[in-house]
């Protein structure tokens, strides 16, 4: 089992509480098909205090079952996890047996959750957080003499064990140890060392941040700038240039519009005591980093000759040179080209911040969508399986790149994936998408996002994946795609076995058939047939009569070597060059178990299954499951009542009562339970399924489930 948010340490407040409808995902399997089948139901549980606490649940159907090991993704609401306060849980799946067998599960896997975010936040989506507290610079300014510089990070709200500080002193970034329990409530502090000091280089107003990830990958959000001079310079530099627009020391593009910003060079005043004469060229250059990239990004801007009446000199910057920097930081200088001649003059720089979130890399391309129509058909296009193409400025070697496949099936379940690649050659990089996870989605959405770590020898590595992210801010925008047939025959149905009854074909069956209906065939066409299970068969036959049902024949000694296992069966139909796949039929190789006789519900008063609200159950009325008196109850048995249904619009729903034990007096006799009318009302225009859990005190390592009773709940 698998809870996707694991490789980033747990669940936090990104994954639980940030979106109102959030859902948690959680991967079982591969399962194989001698352990589940048609009819069978997946569980997933939530272990507080001892007690497993069911938080979500998908029964298995044929279609689940078109592959050898099957994998499922439960999604769990929320807010059914929201109910248990922070720590660590146990989180398990069980599997229970429509013949009913009882049922197994796996080892548990512990889950931690954590809500509370370091620097608690007001606006947990907000880049900045002004909650923190600035960091603090010594000396400063830092002087040309200075061996070193200590940057010191205040105690923040909510501090932890575990917690990562990150700092970047303008385009160093840096990784610090994880809060030890001892430090919790004191200040960090790192050393920036001369030889980092040289690397990043003198400045007016050098920006000094810090940000806090903890150990679920709950990001504090950065905190305001520091603004600090660093005066290493070359000797003599010219006086640093302003950016009239900068507030604070920000530029904020968006709000600039399309208007340049403006940089302002000073005529007089000037360190090294020269002033602006006529006839000097000068050139400014923009430059910075690319957010997560490392990668550079500069603008040197047309030379200016100064004219002969010197006034206030301005440079433009084009607000499409600052948009990449979005996010991050920059610095502006200038060279000055004396016009008597001699060498150029470097000016000092000027530190700045660039407001915004960085720019989405793009998104994933996929060769095989033909007319890139966003839509990939199962018939023609992906037969094989699919292609995720990625590519995306400023790639480097070692990248590492997790691309995330967010499927729905058609009945709305949720089938998720994900992927990994190291950047090892640069150009494209292909990711395979297999035709068994495609064929799953048939009649659904898939969309895929990928992210991207760097790892830039300064210890990001160290950072949980989304902390990764999030502090390199390298994910992409979304491609969102239906998967199906876009013109293509619509599915044949499904094949028959006559010997299947209920699901179940019995394993003593000396032979049977796989019967294709002659209503799909004409004459020459080719048919090809598939039994998949834990001993597998193939067949092809060519049409010679139209007329009458194709049947494969299946041995019995096929059928006696998959007992106990599920049996999904196929055929393909080839005519004229163009193929047509049928749907699928599952059952099961065993001996059924008839379970328990199926409940009655009080007010469905034509006992026809059908359920009407409006004049069965008006308000005030209290329904009731019925256990039949041939349920045969014995003394101490322990029986649970269970409503599973979906409403009109496909939300799973479920209801369970309390365990009841029966007394001594009441053995064999019919049990009444009352079911909340609301759970009821919650299903009208969908349907609901009733049946009830038996434990037999005698036995109880063996709980059997009773036959179902299925109802349509009309307003």
């Amino acid at each position: 089992m698998i809870v996707t948010a694991i490789e980033d340490g747990g669940l936090g407040h990104f994954d639980l509480i940030a979106d109102p409808y959030a859902r948690v995902a959680m991967v079982m399997g591969p399962l194989s098909l001698d352990e589940v089948g048609p009819g069978d139901k997946l569980q997933a549980f939530m272990n507080v205090d001892g007690d497993d606490k069911l938080i979500a649940s998908h029964d298995i159907t044929s279609s689940d079952l078109g592959q050898e090991s099957p994998i499922f993704t439960l999604e769990a609401d929320a807010s059914e996890i929201n109910k248990y306060p922070d720590g660590e849980y146990d989180f398990s799946y069980h599997v229970l047996y429509s013949n009913g067998r009882s049922d197994s599960s796996i080892e548990p896997l512990r889950v931690r959750i954590k809500r509370t975010i370091p620097g608690d936040p007001a606006e947990p989506s907000n880049p900045v957080n002004e909650a923190l507290p600035l960091a603090t610079v010594v000396p400063s300014p830092v002087p040309a003499s200075a061996t070193s510089a200590t940057v010191t990070v205040p105690a923040w709200p909510n501090m932890a064990e575990g917690d990562i500080p990150t700092v970047d002193w303008e385009r160093l970034h840096l990784v610090l140890p994880a809060v030890k329990a001892g430090e919790v409530g004191q200040p960090v502090s790192v050393v920036i060392t001369k030889a980092q000091l040289e690397q990043v280089g003198g400045m007016q107003d050098l920006p000094v941040a810090y940000e806090i990830f903890d150990v679920v990958a709950n990001h504090s959000g950065r905190s305001r700038y520091t603004l600090v001079d660093v005066e290493i310079e070359p000797p003599g530099a010219l006086t640093a240039p302003r950016v009239r627009e900068a507030v604070g020391g920000v530029l904020d593009p968006e709000a600039q519009g399309d208007t340049p910003f403006t940089i302002q060079i000073p005529t007089i005043g000037r360190a090294g005591g020269r002033n602006v004469s006529p006839g000097d060229v000068i050139t400014a250059l923009f430059e910075g980093r690319i957010p997560g990239t490392g990668a550079s990004h500069r603008y040197v801007a047309p030379p200016y000759t100064v004219p002969g009446t010197i006034f206030d000199i301005t440079i433009d910057l084009p607000v499409d040179e600052v948009m990449p920097l979005r996010g991050g930081t920059a610095r502006v200088s200038y060279g000055l080209l004396p016009q008597d001649g001699g060498p150029v003059l470097p000016s000092r720089h000027l530190g700045l911040s660039i407001k915004g979130l960085p720019a989405l890399l793009v998104a994933v391309t996929i060769p095989e969508d033909a007319n890139q129509d966003d839509t990939l058909d199962l018939d023609t296009e992906v037969t094989d399986g699919a292609t995720a193409s990625i590519d995306y400025a400023n790639m480097a070697l070692d990248d590492y790149i997790t691309l995330d496949l967010t499927g729905r099936r058609a009945d709305g379940m949720a089938d998720n994936d994900r992927k990994y690649r190291q950047v090892s050659k640069l150009g494209k990089q292909a990711i395979a998408i297999g035709s068994d996870y495609l064929q799953r989605l048939d009649g659904g959405t898939l969309e895929l996002k990928y992210s991207v770590d760097s790892f830039d020898g300064q210890g990001a590595a160290r950072l949980p994946r989304r902390a990764a992210s999030l502090q390199a801010m390298r994910e992409s925008e979304v491609r969102k795609v239906a998967v199906g047939s876009k013109g293509a025959e619509p599915k044949l149905p499904a094949p028959t076995v006559p010997d299947v009854v209920d699901g179940f074909l019995d394993p003593k069956t000396a032979e049977t058939a796989v019967v294709v209906p002659h209503a799909v065939l004409e004459v020459n066409d080719g048919i090809d047939f598939t039994w998949t299970s834990k001993q597998s068969e193939t067949g092809h036959l060519t049409v010679r009569n139209a007329n009458v049902d194709l049947r494969f024949a299946i041995e019995g000694s096929l059928i006696k070597a998959n007992e106990g296992n599920s049996v999904v069966v196929a055929y393909k139909r080839t005519r004229a060059g163009i193929v047509a796949l049928s749907e699928p039929l599952a059952f099961r190789i065993e001996t059924p178990v008839i379970g328990p006789p199926p409940l009655t519900l009080d007010v469905d008063a034509n006992q026809d299954n059908v359920l009407e609200l409006a004049s069965e159950m008006p308000a005030g009325t209290t329904p009731h499951a019925i256990i039949p008196a041939g349920a045969n109850l014995a003394a101490d048995d322990t029986v649970q009542v269970i409503v599973d249904g979906r409403t009109a619009d496909g939300t799973p729903a479920l209801w369970e009562s309390f365990p009841r034990q029966i007394p001594a007096s009441e053995a064999g006799k019919a049990q009444s339970f009352a079911v909340p009318a609301d759970s009821l009302r919650a299903l009208s225009g969908g349907s609901a399924t009733l049946k009830y859990r038996v434990k037999p005190f005698a036995d109880p390592e063996n709980p059997v489930e009773s036959q179902l009773l299925t109802v349509q709940v009309r307003p």
